[in-house]
């Protein structure tokens, strides 16, 4: 027996395919994470013992953001990982394991978010000033890492592909950078206030 093949036209009329073609598209929502990552049940069985039933969160119902920096199915597989891990540390018992896997992974997924807000943010309608410093910055990170990497991390663009990094480590080196690029900033401006002053 040979292979199944079906035509598009057969699926799909032209119509439709007509239709797909011209319309506008749709749009990628803002980037955003759920807080509560599971929920338990106690359900009585036939011999009137309790068992914990749960609902537990994944993926993009957890953090729900566009593509700009290919973290999605990564973070959907640290979900799973880190629901195996909550699972295992508490013999499988899920109302132990379900109140763990939200507390190991709730911080991470807020600085998911963060980091997809800042890293490459091209889904989110910026005006043409903001899309200029953004670029502004991301290569003055670029530069400041490269000659100074002791004190000045990559763009988060950069971090978030160092699979050895949470994701709240990312932010965390994200937030220093940026923290250092401020006091230089205002030293900088110090120092050229004082060298007009003076003149």
């Amino acid at each position: 027996m040979g292979a199944l093949r079906i035509t598009t036209r057969k699926i799909l009329s032209p119509e439709e395919a007509d239709r797909f073609a011209k319309s506008e598209g749709g749009y990628f929502p803002k980037p955003q994470y759920c807080s509560g990552l599971q929920f338990l049940l106690t359900s009585k069985s036939k011999n009137q013992d309790s068992l914990p039933i749960g609902v537990v969160l994944l993926g993009d119902t957890i953090h729900c953001f566009p593509p700009d920096i290919g973290q999605g199915v990564n973070a959907a597989l640290e979900d799973v990982c880190v629901l195996d891990e909550a699972l295992s540390q508490t013999n499988d018992d899920i109302s132990q394991a379900l109140p763990l896997y939200e507390s190991l992974r709730v911080a991470d997924t807020k600085a998911l978010i963060r980091l997809v807000q800042i890293a490459f943010p091209w889904q989110y309608g910026q005006d043409p000033f903001r899309t200029k410093i953004w670029r502004i910055n991301f290569f003055l990170r670029l530069v400041l890492s490269r000659l100074l990497p002791f004190l000045f991390s990559p763009q988060a663009f950069f971090l978030v592909q160092n699979y050895q990094l949470s994701y709240q480590e990312i932010l965390a080196k994200v937030d220093r950078t940026t923290q250092i690029i401020y006091v230089l900033g205002f030293i900088l401006l110090f120092g050229f206030l004082v060298v007009v002053a003076w003149q």
